[in-house]
């Protein structure tokens, strides 16, 4: 049985990864210090395995300094506010529809509401704005609301997800 929308695998998606900094303004205000050592530490290993990372950071020139010791030869930093740094759940759900790769941006609610998520809300409209998703990928889906840590599936019709 063929199906109009298959969601992805994250295994199979072809292009950058992406992370969110951590910052003051986030969760890791206690602990930042350590935080952003472990993302250097991320990066690093990323890179040296040749990924692609489009790093969403919320001051690109203080971003760089934190990340000179880096190999930044990878890391595309982008300039967007945040609430938070866990990208899978605000971050684009992949779909291939019609032989096209589709970025669905569903409305992200901090889990419940228990946390601010209206910056992390624009991200992927900003990075659509910004071209850094090409033309046409990028799908308004904010008036439904998916944690995207929420699913998980294996590309082939079977998908994991929470109650």
């Amino acid at each position: 049985m063929k199906h109009d929308i298959r969601y992805m695998a994250e295994w199979e998606i072809d292009g950058p990864i992406l992370l969110a900094l951590p910052h003051e303004a986030t969760d890791w205000a206690s602990i930042l210090p350590q935080a952003l050592v472990q993302y250097k530490i991320i990066i690093n290993a990323l890179a040296s395995q040749g990924e692609r990372i489009l790093l969403i950071v919320p001051d690109k020139v203080r971003a760089e300094m934190i990340l000179a010791d880096c190999n930044s030869d990878y890391v595309e930093f982008v300039e967007i506010p945040t609430n938070d740094t866990w990208t899978r759940d605000f971050g684009p759900v992949m779909v291939e529809r019609h032989d096209r790769i589709r970025a669905l941006d569903f409305g992200f609610n901090g889990w419940g509401l228990k946390f601010a998520a209206d910056k992390d809300n624009l991200v992927n409209l900003h990075l659509s704005e910004s071209r850094r998703m090409p033309l046409g990928m990028y799908r308004n889906c904010r008036e439904f609301i998916l944690e995207g840590g929420s699913i998980e599936t294996d590309g082939a019709g079977t998908l994991l997800t929470t109650s």
